[in-house]
This record gives C-alpha cells, structure tokens and sequence, in this order.
C-alpha cells in the first residue's frame, strides 16, 4: 500500500507541476494554456486527495478537494466543448467515488485527521490565493502569486514533517512558479499600461 501511496504521491507531483507551469505561462504565447493547466491540476488534486486523506492531513485534504472543484469549473469555463468535458468529469467523479469507497470498505484503513497550526494555515492562505487568482484585476491578481509563494513555502516544511516528500518537491516547484506567474502578470500589466 505504501508504495501504491508514493507512486500516486509522484503522479499528483507531476501533473500539478505541470499544471502550475502551464498557469504561469504568458496567454499571449499560449491561449489555451489556461484549459490545459485546470486538467493538470484536476489528475493532480485526483491522487493528492487520496494521499491526503491517507495521510491524515485534514487540511490539505480539504484544500484539495476545493482545488478539484475550482480546477473542473476552470476546465469548463476554458472548454470549446463543455458538454463532452462535463460528461468527461461526470464519469471520472463516479468512478473515483466507487474506488474511494472500495478502498475504504475493503482495505481496513483506519483515518486520523491532524489539524496543525501549518498545515492549516498553508491551506487557507493557498485557498485565498485561488480565489484571488479567479480576479479580472490583474493587480489584485498579483497578491494570488504572493499567497501562493507563502503557502508553498509553509507546505515545504510541512511535507517534510508527514513524509511526503514528492508533495515537498512540488511545492518546492511551486515558489519558482509562484515567481513566474507574478512576473508575467507584471509584464501583462505593463503592456496594457503602454498600449
């Protein structure tokens, strides 16, 4: 089960690296890179709940499942096709749900949820920071990459605290990227500035 566990850990990290690589990409060089970055990060939140919840990590497990809602609206609301991925999501949900509850009823896994004074703050400071993100003020948005940053930063430490250490190599990713996004909402601002 351990190695099951660190195997999907190492797949959430990749897609979520992926995701957050694509969300910090300038649109104007990429226009779809908005869609692509919400279906990473939708697999990622997909393995990361289950390692959460595995885990015990109340916090990041509740983070998790708010960014797998916020990643499946964004997916739609960039969507050329949004009745094929709604029927997409629909089934990937179902299924999930039966694994999950397979899991639990069959496996004998015995849950404790830890709420830790940083495990909790990194989850609502990086929670905020989605919401932030979802703003049409770029400079408003700017503060989303700064929270981000933050969370990330308390999420190293934390990871390494429960050992999960592909979750402390993403976040670790995350900082670049938190800087990345920034910069180039910067950049954006100052080209409309100058237009």
């Amino acid at each position: 089960m351990e190695q099951l566990l660190q195997f999907l850990e190492f797949l959430g990290m990749i897609f979520s690296i992926a995701g957050a690589y694509l969300m910090s990409r300038d649109s104007r060089k990429m226009p779809n890179h908005l869609y692509l970055a919400f279906a990473s990060f939708g697999i990622s939140n997909i393995f990361m709940i289950v390692v959460s919840l595995y885990h015990g990590v109340a916090p990041l497990l509740i983070q998790m499942a708010f960014f797998a809602t916020s990643s499946y609206m964004g997916i739609l609301s960039q969507s050329n096709n949004v009745q094929r991925d709604r029927n997409i999501m629909i089934s990937i949900i179902t299924i999930y749900s039966l694994m999950m509850m397979l899991v639990y009823l069959y496996a004998n896994i015995q849950f404790k949820f830890d709420f830790t004074l940083a495990d909790t703050t990194a989850a609502m400071i990086a929670i905020v920071g989605s919401f932030i993100l979802k703003s049409h003020n770029l400079d408003f948005r700017l503060n989303a990459f700064i929270a981000f940053f933050v969370a990330d930063l308390i999420y190293v430490f934390v990871a390494y605290n429960h050992g999960m250490y592909f979750f402390m190599i993403q976040s670790a990713f995350f900082l670049y990227t938190s800087i990345e996004g920034y910069k180039n909402t910067q950049n954006v601002i100052l080209t409309f500035s100058h237009a």
